[in-house]
């Protein structure tokens, strides 16, 4: 005698589970990259932007849409030290993150005004709070995490054989490996010490 059994469908992770799981494992890079570079001054603003920034590219993955309260909260880590420290006097925070954010965000408001569907804004305001994170370290970060991004999502898109593919999470992804990649090599901070 046999007996068949139905396969219950399988219910997909909630995204907040797997945004918890992916923030707990970036904040553990985050931390590693953070000391390895000594940010004693930064370490808390920059953890802080780049764990909002991976709870974001995470939702951007599983639902294509970056959520505007993780980005805009990963501003503010960075604008309190920018307002807080006594370095501010010297500009030497605020130009950093001014930079940054430039460099990483202009290309791809380039690419949104000119194509809009070629690149959403919630990338470019990524893309800002990203190069503004990465500006306190050394804003020519944001160019290398620009080009690597481009190439992770395009891998990626490539892998996948899709012509729509989120790249949020190739920015974040980007910045890890950037930030690894400088922490190993010995990059100096600008302006910190």
């Amino acid at each position: 005698m046999f007996t068949t059994t139905t396969a219950q469908p399988t219910r997909p992770i909630p995204a907040f589970v797997v945004a918890g799981a992916v923030t707990a494992v970036a904040a553990v890079g985050a931390a590693v990259v953070v000391i390895a570079v000594r940010l004693a001054p930064l370490s808390f603003s920059v953890v802080a932007a780049l764990l909002q920034l991976t709870a974001a590219a995470v939702v951007d993955a599983a639902r294509r849409r970056l959520p505007d309260r993780l980005v805009v909260l990963s501003i503010a880590p960075v604008a309190v030290l920018c307002v807080l420290d006594p370095f501010v006097g010297r500009l030497t925070a605020v130009g950093g993150v001014l930079s940054g954010a430039l460099l990483l965000a202009t290309p791809l408001l380039a690419l949104h005004l000119i194509t809009p569907t070629s690149m959403g804004f919630g990338d470019v305001k990524v893309a800002a709070s990203l190069g503004a994170a990465l500006g306190l370290i050394q804003p020519e970060l944001a160019l290398w995490t620009l080009c690597l991004a481009s190439a992770i999502t395009a891998v990626w898109g490539i892998v996948r054989r899709a012509r729509h593919v989120a790249f949020g999470p190739g920015l974040v992804l980007a910045a890890f490996v950037v930030l690894l990649a400088g922490a190993s090599a010995g990059i100096e901070v600008n302006g910190w010490h």
